[in-house]
């Protein structure tokens, strides 16, 4: 996960959807893409935390109606360290949901990326 997290092509990659391109695309980012993708976020009806799905799950039916389905809540499960299959890449250290040290190596590897989040 570390490799690809640091790969040159994956770098800015929620800029670059929040932009139109695709994650690996070959888009180079300056402030003012950054720019843009922040205005886009900003006028975002809804925008949901992979790491708390569930409770952002919840939040979305709060603000927009409806009763929340049971399949939506089963991306936490596949997300969990004990769910992930043995012999898979994840397995035997992979990134679990909640390891806060992939946010820390996003923080520090891609500034453009950690501004949207934050």
């Amino acid at each position: 996960p570390r490799r690809y997290l640091t790969h040159p092509s994956i770098k800015h990659c929620q800029t670059k959807m929040m932009l139109g391109e695709p994650c690996a695309a070959g888009v180079a980012v300056d402030r003012a893409k950054m720019g843009t993708a922040t205005n886009k976020l900003r006028h975002m009806a809804f925008i949901g935390i992979t790491e708390y799905h569930n409770a952002s799950a919840c939040l979305f039916h709060h603000k927009f109606g409806g009763v929340p389905h049971p399949s939506e809540f089963a991306i936490d499960a596949a997300m969990a360290v004990d769910a992930v299959p043995p012999g898979s890449p994840l397995s035997g250290g992979g990134i679990a949901a909640n390891d806060e040290s992939a946010l820390h190596l996003d923080t520090a590897q891609d500034p453009y990326d950690w501004e949207l989040y934050q």
